[in-house]
C-alpha cells in the first residue's frame, strides 16, 4: 500500500450498578483511537502498482484491437458482398447472351439452316448458365446476409468500385521501413508484448518477497471516563496516549516458496516471450506475402482488363463469323463462357486488391 491508510475508531460504554435505581449512577465511558500508517519503502507494493499500469494499458490496447478487428470484419464482409455481386452480374450477362443466342438458333433451325444438335447443344449451355447464375446469386444473398447480422443493418446500402477506377500505385517506401512500421503500430503485437511484460513485473513483484519493507506509523488514544456518584464502583480515569514509530520487516526464510513461484513465474515468462517472438516473425513473413500480392495484383488486374476487352472483342467476331458460316455453334458458346470467365476473374482480382 503505497497511500496512507488512516482509521479513527470511536467506542461508547454505558454500565449501571445492579443495585442501583437513580438515572445519575449510570456510569458513560468514551475511548477515541486514531492510527496513521504510511509506507516509506515497499518493493512489492510499488511493482504491484507498476504492474496493475501495464494491465491497464493492455485493457486499452485489446479494446482498440477489438474495434480494428470488427471494422476489418465488416470491411472484407462488406467487399465480400460486392465480389459476389459483380460475379453474380457476369453469370447474368452470360445467360442473357446464351438466351439471345438459344432464340437465334431456334429461328435458324425453324428456317433449316442449322442441325438440331447445334441447337440442343445452345439450349444445355443456356440452362447450364441458369443453375450457374442461381448458384452465384445464393452466394451474393448468403453474404449479404452476413454482412446485415455483422452490423445489424436491416437495408444496407452497397456501392461497387467504379469500373474507371484504378489501382494506385505503391509508394517508394522500402519494405523494411513498412516492417519496422508495422512493427511500431501492430496492436496484436503490442497486446503479445504488453502480455509478457506483465510477467516479468509479477516476477519482480515475487523477488520483493526478499526485500524488507519500511512503515512509519502514528497513533493517538484518548480514554475518557467522568465523575459520577459511582466513584467507588468506577473511579474516574481518563487517559491520553500518543505514539510514534519506525516500522522495519526483514524477511528471513519463508520455506522456499518464494524461490519456488519465481522459478515458475521465470518459465511462463519465457514462454511469453517466444510466442512474442513467433508473433513478430509471423507479422513480418506476412507483410513482405502482402506486398509481393499488392505488386502483383496491380499486374493481374491490368492483365484481367485487357482479358475482358480480348474476349468481348472476340465474342463479336465469333457471332459474326457464326451468321456467316465461318464459325461453329462450338467455337461460339465457347467464347461466350470465356468472356464470362474472364469478367469474373477480373472482378475477383479487383476486390481482392
Amino acid at each position: 500500500q503505497l497511500i496512507p491508510h488512516a482509521s479513527i475508531e470511536q467506542k461508547r460504554f454505558t454500565a449501571k450498578p445492579d443495585n442501583s435505581n437513580k438515572l445519575n449512577d449510570t456510569f458513560i465511558a468514551k475511548n477515541i483511537n486514531l492510527e496513521l500508517k504510511q509506507a516509506l519503502l515497499d518493493f512489492k507494493s510499488y511493482r504491484t502498482y507498476k504492474k496493475s499500469e501495464i494491465i491497464s494499458s493492455k485493457a486499452d490496447n485489446d479494446l482498440s484491437l477489438a474495434r480494428q478487428n470488427l471494422i476489418l470484419n465488416v470491411a472484407e464482409k462488406y467487399i465480400d458482398v460486392l465480389e459476389k455481386h459483380a460475379i453474380y452480374k457476369a453469370s447474368v450477362s452470360e445467360s442473357k447472351t446464351l438466351l439471345a443466342q438459344k432464340k437465334y438458333d431456334q429461328s435458324k433451325y425453324n428456317a433449316g439452316s442449322i442441325t438440331k444438335t447445334n441447337l440442343l447443344e445452345t439450349s444445355a449451355k443456356y440452362d447450364s448458365a441458369i443453375a450457374h447464375e442461381i448458384s452465384n446469386q445464393n452466394k451474393m444473398l448468403d453474404a449479404c446476409d452476413e454482412y446485415k447480422e455483422t452490423t445489424k443493418e436491416k437495408n444496407p446500402v452497397f456501392m461497387a468500385l467504379d469500373p474507371k477506377n484504378k489501382p494506385k500505385k505503391l509508394d517508394k517506401t522500402s519494405v523494411d521501413k513498412k516492417i519496422q512500421l508495422m512493427q511500431a503500430g501492430n496492436l496484436s503485437l503490442k497486446s503479445s508484448f504488453l502480455n509478457s511484460l506483465s510477467i516479468k513485473k509479477e516476477i519482480d513483484i515475487q523477488e520483493a518477497g526478499h526485500l524488507p519493507t519500511v512503515n512509519i506509523s502514528g497513533s493517538y488514544s484518548n480514554k475518557h471516563n467522568p465523575n459520577s456518584i459511582l466513584n467507588s464502583y468506577y473511579p474516574t480515569n481518563d487517559t491520553e496516549t500518543k505514539s510514534i514509530g519506525l516500522e522495519i520487516q526483514v524477511p528471513i526464510y519463508q520455506g522456499g516458496s518464494i524461490n519456488d513461484q519465481i522459478e515458475q513465474s521465470q518459465q511462463i515468462y519465457k514462454q511469453s516471450a517466444e510466442e512474442l517472438e513467433q508473433l513478430r516473425s509471423n507479422l513480418t513473413i506476412e507483410m513482405r506475402k502482402n506486398n509481393h500480392h499488392l505488386i502483383s495484383g496491380i499486374k493481374q488486374i491490368n492483365a484481367l482488363k485487357s482479358s475482358v476487352i480480348s474476349s468481348k472483342s472476340a465474342l463479336r467476331a465469333q457471332q459474326a463469323g457464326y451468321e456467316a458460316g465461318t464459325r461453329t455453334n462450338s467455337e461460339l458458346l465457347n467464347s461466350i463462357n470465356q468472356l464470362q470467365e474472364s469478367e469474373s476473374e477480373y472482378a475477383i482480382a479487383r476486390y481482392n486488391y
